[in-house]
């Protein structure tokens, strides 16, 4: 009786505060009390996965958890050090397993049991009590298998995953190596047990079978919209069963105001289509950017009258096309300026593992405070709970697989990823685009999306290989505008390293914000596009990834944000929030109004979107102007002194006044803390960003200041970050840092499983240390079928890397990359071939170009280089000398066998084929021990 008043009670929690309703099946996410352990090997040891295993020393973890980041490797990088094996393998090539102990109540002996896994980067193998239940290909679409057959009913259960996150895999999942963005590996999003009764909405979003519902509207007008919906619903019964499905549509406010309903039967063991639903609903109200209006169906099933299974989905009103002809988006007859940037999903220290309110606090933020009504989640599906805010907040979103660069993606793979993706997602009313992929040779062919849904625009840039259907392309909309890399606190070029350009002639190398703001304002000043215009900018935060940018501070971060990677405003964001929102804004460029320019006459910049603003020196006006979107908003203040105070710029809209004030700071005093976080769960996975700035005595902001910082915790919590923050902003490419440039800056704060006050303290040496005070809460006890067993960390040791392990065979750099794009020049493809082999062996002079390597490379680069108007663009030709860099490794092998020329020659050939031109995945280890066999057996 007290499991039926549980799952009563859950039913009536979730309906109450969640548009997830649920009734008749319980769900339970089970992402505390996992213990973990990391395995370098490449061969997976089954015993760690029996239910046998002695685990007790492995630490306890809570999901989501990825084990590529400093809280693991102990690498000093605030995203991954090493994110490619050809750094180092040891991170990459071996298996993460987690493991975690379930009890099920004989309750659900009746029910069918499943588990959910949101997003396991990148290949896992999942069993249950040591009993192999199914494995899953890609990191970024959600997946299920069922328990039932395996669950052991008298006692305890062990749910095993084993984890692979190696890039270069031998099943070929996009992305593989390319280095546009980080991957980390792990279990990085949650995991729920389902139980359902056997007649019941089957899992939807599985490339396996159809599933749930899936809501179209294909005719929508200003007053009426026709809701289409198609139903799938399962009998895991013994028996034909006959039922009744039910589809309410609720309005924005509650209401049920449609009610449709239909019979099925259903054979034993299968899943059943019912015909459409179709529904013309008068007085609705529109979807858009601007009125993001949200309807939901709740689809329930009854068998013999009594509710067997319920879900719900978002239902917006809305219709859009694209003009081809002037390229621009109609929503709902009216055209649409696109105001878009990208994301990625990450944060420092925490990698993509993170909880969800940071996704919320980034999307929020790109609505609300700059603007956006336009959205890529780049370059990969995101977690659902995105697309749902997406829906709420009213922004249009283009949902990508992760195909990238020239790789032969496993053809499976990538249909499953696109029906994954567009099935699970596809009752969004915020995504108006799938896209097939990005910058790749081998795209995922439209057809697939094309079958699952018709009502999307499909989109691929810069792509080949995307089928028939594609009907959008970077020649339409360039997804990637706006590019500047730019480092947050390198004000302007007094601020940078001495020596670095201040205007940079290429959009690739790092320059300050002061550039970037001045970029974004003139056609063509940056890459790709003007603020204003259509345009997608890259992108909303700083980023890992595997690329080094020139006279960038880090090896292996991407500073093209609008915030840096700690979400700290660089000058950019201001000028788009006075551009693209009505929120009255002001702000001044503070970087000239410190003491270092004293007695200097100097240009003070503003930013508003007021009607009018006045810009005062200690009172004193220096004038009153009137910003204008002809100016882009932005102002300047000529010859004003630099004297010691206050700097305040009032304005005016709409009747409002604000004001902003930059006071010159004095010598660094003390520090300040804040976080939004007050109150953590105790459960391992309580997450709290603390944010620590400086003050002089008077208690102004100390923006400039950049102490070394020594963070500690004491309590129920630990740091997550590094505990020393040394500023990085006068470091060159290098290895390791914090990505701590000026103050704010941020440390991400972890709690452990137990209760209590946390306390944090920052200090610095000359300055008044700041303590804060952040409570961990034990999580409200539920009673539950589904029973989870707590962990203590008593006896358990965190993972230590083996030093003893074997470095597995890394290339060497033989072909050398390049940091910046190049035009080859050539009227003729000789001529573009013979400028691209001197380019080449300029700056590589022992190649040897007559190696089937090179020869190669160098037909690839030429084709590209012909379709890209004599354009050498940096990431494509390094993705290749990465390649040709592998290749290489192998033809030493290769000659040193003993081989006679004829057999190395076709060998070579063999290799350069499918290692350079297919990309496919190659295990040194294994080729080192052919050849060497081969070696041993021609002796």
């Amino acid at each position: 009786m007290k499991y039926i008043t549980a799952v009563f009670i859950l039913y009536l929690v979730i309906t109450s505060c969640s548009e997830y309703t649920v009734s008749e099946r319980i769900e339970k996410t089970i992402n505390t009390n996992w213990t973990f352990n990391y395995f370098p090997s490449q061969e997976l040891n089954e015993e760690v996965l029996s239910p046998g295993y002695d685990d007790s020393a492995w630490p306890a973890i809570a999901l989501p958890h990825t084990w590529s980041t400093y809280e693991t490797t102990g690498d000093i990088h605030p995203f991954i050090k090493y994110p490619s094996e050809r750094d180092d393998t040891y991170w990459w090539y071996g298996w993460g397993v987690y493991r975690k102990e379930l009890k099920f109540d004989l309750s659900l002996r009746e029910k069918e049991l499943f588990i959910e896994l949101d997003g396991v980067q990148k290949y896992c193998k999942v069993y249950l009590n040591g009993h192999y239940i199914g494995d899953h290909k890609g990191g970024f679409t959600s997946f299920y298998f069922p328990l039932a057959n395996h669950i052991n009913w008298e006692g305890e259960n062990i749910l095993s995953v084993a984890v692979n996150g190696r890039r270069d895999d031998p099943h070929r999942i996009p992305p593989m190596i390319a280095g546009n963005w980080n991957v980390y590996s792990g279990i990085y999003r949650d995991v729920r047990i389902v139980a359902k009764n056997k007649v019941h909405f089957p899992y939807q979003g599985s490339y396996k079978h159809e599933g749930g519902v899936f809501i179209t509207t294909p005719v929508v007008n200003s007053n009426s919209g026709t809701v289409n919906i198609r139903s799938f619903v399962k009998n895991s019964s013994r028996q034909p069963v006959s039922v009744k499905i039910v589809h309410e549509i609720v309005s924005p406010e509650g209401e049920i105001i449609v009610d449709l309903s239909s019979k099925l039967r259903i054979e034993s063991g299968e899943i059943e289509e019912l015909a459409l639903h179709s529904k013309t609903i008068e007085n609705i109200r529109l979807w858009s950017p601007d009125t993001p209006v949200l309807y939901k169906v709740i689809s329930s099933v009854f068998l013999d009258g009594k509710l067997s299974d319920q879900i719900s989905n978002p239902l917006g009103f809305r219709y859009f096309r694209w003009d081809y002809e002037k390229d621009d988006l109609y929503i709902n007859g009216k055209k649409t300026n696109i105001k878009g940037i990208n994301r990625h999903q990450e944060y420092p220290w925490l990698g993509d593992a993170h909880p969800k309110w940071i996704a919320k606090m980034d999307l929020e933020d790109i609505k609300y405070n700059l603007g956006h009504n336009f959205m890529r989640l780049t370059h990969y599906p995101n977690d659902e709970y995105l697309y749902h805010l997406a829906d709420s907040l009213g922004i249009v979103m283009v949902e990508e697989v992760p195909n990238i660069k020239s790789i032969d993606f496993d053809e499976g793979v990538q249909e499953q990823n696109v029906r994954e993706m567009i099935r699970r997602d596809r009752n969004h009313p915020s995504i108006f685009f799938w896209s097939m992929g990005n910058e790749t040779s081998d795209a995922a062919d439209s057809k697939w999306a094309v079958e699952e849904d018709t009502t999307r625009i499909i989109h691929l840039r810069k792509g080949h290989q995307g089928g028939d259907f594609i009907q959008h392309t970077h020649e339409n909309l360039d997804l990637e505008a706006l590019l500047r890399v730019t480092v947050r606190g390198w004000f302007d070029e007094d601020d940078a390293p001495e020596g670095f350009s201040s205007e940079p002639e290429n959009g690739q190398h790092c320059s300050n914000e002061t550039w970037q703001h001045e970029r974004a304002q003139v056609r063509g000043g940056s890459i790709r596009g003007v603020l204003g215009d259509n345009t997608s900018a890259r992108l909303y935060e700083d980023h890992g990834a595997d690329r080094e940018y020139l006279n960038c501070i880090l090896k292996h971060i991407n500073p093209k944000g609008w915030v840096d990677m700690y979400r700290q405003p660089k000058y950019v964001y201001w000028l788009t929030k006075a551009n693209y929102t009505d929120i009255p804004t002001v702000f001044i460029h503070p970087h000239f109004w410190r003491a270092r320019y004293l007695g200097q006459r100097k240009t003070i910049t503003i930013d508003s979107n007021c009607d009018e603003v006045e810009l005062l020196v200690n009172g004193r006006s220096l004038g009153k102007r009137i910003p204008d979107k002809a100016n882009m908003y932005t102002l300047d203040y000529e010859n004003v002194e630099i004297v010691r105070g206050e700097l305040k710029l009032t304005g005016i809209k709409n009747g409002e006044r604000i004001e902003t004030r930059v006071y010159m700071p004095g010598a660094p005093a003390r520090i300040k803390l804040k976080t939004a976080q007050k109150e953590i769960r105790a459960d391992r996975s309580g997450i709290a960003i603390v944010e620590a700035s400086v003050v002089d005595e008077k208690g102004n902001p100390v923006f400039d200041a950049k102490n070394t910082l020594n963070w500690k915790v004491d309590g129920p919590a630990k740091l997550v970050g590094h505990h020393v923050y040394e500023t990085d902003i006068e470091k060159y490419e290098e290895w390791e840092g914090t990505g701590y440039t000026i103050v704010p800056v941020c440390n991400v704060i972890r709690s452990t499983h137990e209760e209590g006050t946390i306390m944090v303290t920052v200090s610095a040496q000359g300055l008044e240390p700041a303590v804060l005070e952040i409570t961990s809460v034990l999580p409200e006890q539920t009673d539950s079928p589904i029973v989870e067993f707590a962990l203590s960390d008593k006896g358990r040791k965190a993972i230590q890397k083996d030093t003893a392990f074997s470095k597995i065979i890394t290339p060497v750099n033989v072909l050398f990359k390049i940091r910046e794009n190049h035009t080859i020049a050539g009227e003729t493809e000789e001529e573009i071939t013979d400028n691209l082999l001197q380019f080449i062996g300029e700056r590589n002079y022992r190649i040897d170009m007559s190696s089937a390597g090179f020869q190669t490379i160098r037909d690839i680069l030429v084709q590209k280089l012909l379709s890209q108007n004599g354009m050498l663009i940096a990431d494509d030709f390094n993705f290749l000398a990465d390649q040709f860099n592998i290749w290489y490794a192998v033809q030493q092998m290769i000659m040193a066998s003993g081989a006679n020329k004829k057999t190395q020659s076709t060998a070579l050939e063999k290799y350069a084929i499918s290692i350079i031109k297919n990309a496919e995945p190659v295990d040194l280890e294994k080729e080192k021990v052919r050849w060497e066999n081969y070696k041993q057996s021609t002796k």
